[in-house]
């Protein structure tokens, strides 16, 4: 196993590029920076001369953080846009809590990122990887005399925080793949044999081996291909003879999804939320004719279209943030789109992220076309692949969540608010150089 940490550079000029660009944390904008700035110097000369009068220092800083935080507000962090630095990488699924993600390497590999330390640790031995846990194992498969593509065979395999993988014990057919992997380890995905006759959705643990999960056509194929973070709800799919239907398995137990019309699912990679309340699908018409991806609803068996992302591949916990491509396959362009619940049709990523005030290297494609799959469970970030002229190539994105819902904002005209900084300002001034004098 290659451990491969990429370092940042530091340098004043690259900051200063990234606080223009809109990629490097900053305290506020620069009205905010101004007014902190002026306080800050106007009531440190008070405090320096007072620090010992009791009382005065206490309420120099409570004046300071009160005018601060009336006139600016909570500061919020700026969101990011971190490009992986291994070539080759399709970043997959993201773990529930944002610290973990998996990617399939070209050339029969996997890699699993890790946030807190921007680290790239290729996974030597794995010939595929899909899903990834809170607790950073990865879940995938290893090549046995060159894998399944070249006469050999895959083996079902999992890959713990800074382990090597390990495969999974009782494979059912010639070869297996995981496509999953809950936060207590169990497995799901799909078993086959070497003609590719038969394939069936499977759900592994250490303790009870691998064994075939329950579907209603058992001669027509199966996967598994998500699982939430405890491992009671399962997604996937069972075919007919002529869709891809969409199930899941709940507590072991399959569920068809239809509509409230009886319409079936379509069930082509799937995915689960990660506390197992919302299952999102793709290629899906309501009643009305409006088209987009499907949301289905664990606990009430509700149907709702995201209007605008023909294909969903990732959900956030509350449902209400979706990602996905605007198309299965590469032509037309498989451009990122992202969905949010109660603003519209779904928009393109890269529109997103520009009202966000994050920019998006130049060298990468318009629209990032490529893949984008992953979503953190409170939907803050976000992971996908596009290309550049060296090839494939990754990203995470994170979007800093408001800690408190933020109130419906009434509209200030531009001169009033200039009128209350320089009023907060004023205030400020005056009750300084009244302290000042008190401690001459």
């Amino acid at each position: 196993m290659q451990i491969m940490e990429r370092q940042r550079s530091d340098s004043e000029i690259q900051r200063r590029a990234q606080r223009r660009n809109g990629t490097l944390s900053t305290s506020g904008g620069s009205v905010c920076g101004s007014i902190r700035r002026f306080i800050h110097a106007t009531a440190l000369p008070v405090a320096h001369h007072t620090l010992t009068r009791s009382g005065v220092f206490m309420r120099i800083s409570l004046l300071v953080a009160t005018v601060s935080f009336a006139l600016c507000g909570a500061a919020h962090a700026a969101g990011t846009f971190t490009l992986l630095q291994t070539s080759g990488v399709q970043l997959g699924k993201i773990s529930s809590n944002g610290k973990y993600a998996a990617g399939l390497l070209d050339g029969n590999g996997a890699l699993r990122w890790t946030t807190s330390t921007a680290s790239e640790e290729v996974i030597d031995g794995m010939n595929f990887t899909n899903g990834v846990n809170n607790l950073g194992s990865i879940s995938g498969s290893t090549a046995i005399d060159g894998g399944s593509d070249n006469g050999g065979a895959d083996m079902g395999a999992y890959s713990a925080l800074g382990m090597g993988p390990t495969n999974l014990s009782g494979q059912l057919n010639a070869n297996a793949q995981g496509w999953d992997i809950a936060d207590n380890g169990t497995v799901v995905g799909g078993s086959y044999d070497n003609l590719f006759e038969s394939f069936n959705a499977f759900v592994w643990t250490a303790g009870g081996g691998m064994i075939l999960l329950p579907v209603q056509r058992p001669t027509y194929f199966s996967r598994a291909d998500s699982i939430s973070a405890d491992g009671t709800i399962i997604s996937g799919y069972n075919d007919t003879d002529l869709d891809r239907n969409a199930v899941i398995w709940k507590n072991r137990v399959e569920i068809e999804l239809t509509d409230a019309d009886g319409y079936i699912l379509d069930g082509t990679n799937s995915a689960v939320s990660s506390n197992g309340k919302f299952v999102i699908g793709s290629n899906y018409t309501d009643a009305h004719g409006i088209s987009g991806a499907w949301r289905y609803n664990v606990e009430t068996g509700v149907v709702d279209v995201l209007e605008g992302l023909p294909n969903g591949f990732g959900i956030s916990d509350d449902g209400k943030t979706a990602v996905g491509n605007n198309d299965f396959f590469t032509t037309p362009p498989r451009a990122a789109v992202i969905w949010h619940e109660g603003k519209g049709p779904a928009e393109l990523l890269t529109d997103y992220l520009a009202a966000q005030g994050v920019a998006v290297p130049e060298e990468l494609p318009a629209d990032l076309v490529g893949g984008f799959a992953g979503i953190s469970g409170d939907g803050s970030t976000m992971t996908g692949w596009t290309s550049n002229a060296s090839g494939n190539v990754s990203y995470v994105i994170h979007i800093p969540r408001p800690a408190v819902p933020a109130a419906p904002s009434v509209p200030v005209p531009v001169d009033a608010k200039w009128a209350l900084i320089l009023l907060g300002m004023l205030a400020v001034g005056v009750a300084a150089l009244q302290l000042k004098k008190k401690s001459v």
